[in-house]
């Protein structure tokens, strides 16, 4: 009784989140932004549980987990806020996909919209461009951050998690994994479509101090940050926001080529020395750029400004 009457008598701005709450991406991203806001009310929704507009009534914004769920509803534009995680929600998913032109029609609804939210400077770039505004908040691993006492020595394993989407570029993926079974200078295990419990999957990060990544889209990756949160290196093309927490050839190696995906992997596999020292410099950096707090102050402030300007 006493919630239902704190519930009647508060007078903070409410917030409609709809995602797939199913989907550990995702919900993460929004147990992060959402999870202890102070500043709104927040209802969490999963998207297929809404079958009428009536469920938008009441809340001053509605927030949409990704671009394809407003085009499902296309429902109250001027208190819509869209969250775009990845590139390929606008774009082709092709090399050169920063030279390539959205459909116009998508460009034109991002303007009606409210607000435009983006997980990246990448994106952000790229959409300020059609002179749309956007709003960047980043997002972080879900996994617990390694304390800098707890990083110890581990032998060099390289592992890369993955869904076969073009994006991936899983043909080069699989092209290093038997250029290093064939040369025997590195060892990289990959994971296609995987289906890991929790544990499993923090026992493989904590298991394998090199990632590689070699999308031509990202909006995190993901995975990266799980490695990096866990005293790991990335070895990774300059994609999502991997350029926003990497220092190429200090806490983390941008790769533009095979080639050089090759001689990277080489030298962290051939000198031990090499690895641990990244190894460091990666977990400070994440540290540094991914503070919990500081991330959740931006999503306070990223609102609040939404909301003061309708």
């Amino acid at each position: 009784m006493k919630t239902l009457v704190a519930r009647m008598f508060d007078r903070r701005p409410s917030i409609l989140v709809l995602h797939d709450i199913d989907g550990w991406a995702l919900d993460h991203v929004f147990q992060l932004w959402f999870g202890d806001s102070c500043n709104f009310r927040v209802a969490r929704l999963n998207w297929d549980k809404v079958s009428t507009p009536r469920a938008f009534q009441g809340h001053n914004l509605v927030v949409y987990g990704y671009l394809d769920i407003y085009l499902r509803f296309k429902s109250c534009p001027r208190k819509a806020v869209v969250i775009i995680h990845d590139p390929c929600e606008l774009f082709p998913q092709v090399v050169n996909w920063h030279e390539v032109e959205p459909k116009p029609e998508l460009i034109v609804l991002l303007r009606s919209l409210r607000a435009v939210v983006v997980i990246s400077i990448e994106l952000q770039t790229r959409l300020s461009s059609y002179g749309i505004k956007t709003y960047r908040i980043p997002t972080m691993s879900r996994l617990p951050v390694q304390e800098d006492c707890e990083l110890t020595p581990l032998p060099p394993v390289a592992i890369s998690i993955f869904k076969n989407y073009p994006r991936k570029n899983a043909e080069m993926l699989n092209r290093l994994a038997e250029k290093g079974r064939a040369s025997g200078l590195w060892n990289l295990s990959l994971h296609e479509n995987p289906s890991f419990n929790e544990t499993a999957y923090l026992d493989l990060i904590d298991q394998s101090p090199i990632y590689v990544c070699s999308s031509w889209q990202e909006g995190g990756p993901l995975p990266a940050m799980d490695v990096m949160s866990r005293g790991g290196v990335v070895v990774t093309t300059r994609v999502g926001q991997m350029e926003e927490i990497i220092t190429d050839g200090e806490s983390g190696f941008f790769c533009s080529s095979q080639e050089e995906f090759e001689e990277t992997l080489a030298r962290l596999f051939g000198n031990r020395n090499v690895l641990e020292q990244a190894r460091g410099k990666s977990l400070a950096a994440y540290r540094q750029r991914r503070d919990k707090a500081i991330i959740r102050e931006t999503v306070q402030q990223v609102f609040t400004n939404i909301l003061r300007h309708p």
